[in-house]
């Protein structure tokens, strides 16, 4: 994402909104960093919840739990690399 990159071009209202409430965040926005340390977890866990939440197979509740779920198996995997974010 490059920063003015969206000035003077009308978009989308779907995309439009999404500029709107990020504006709106101010400085209480993120981005996470999990994607590219444990593949698995996202490739394999998380995206696999994403897909059942959108579909509307699982509610919110389900769907961190599921989260939760493929965070602690990665936790606890030894042959894994665990990294620690600093600020």
């Amino acid at each position: 994402m490059v920063a003015g990159a969206t000035d003077g071009v009308e978009l989308p209202y779907g995309l439009s909104t999404v500029v709107k409430a990020l504006d709106a965040s101010g400085t209480n926005g993120f981005n996470w960093v999990y994607n590219n340390y444990y593949r698995k977890l996202e490739r394999n866990l998380v995206d696999a919840a994403c897909g059942e939440f959108f579909s509307g197979r699982i509610g919110p509740a389900e769907f961190l739990d599921q989260c939760q779920k493929g965070a602690d198996s990665i936790a606890q995997d030894s042959s894994i690399k665990k990294y620690k974010r600093t600020a």
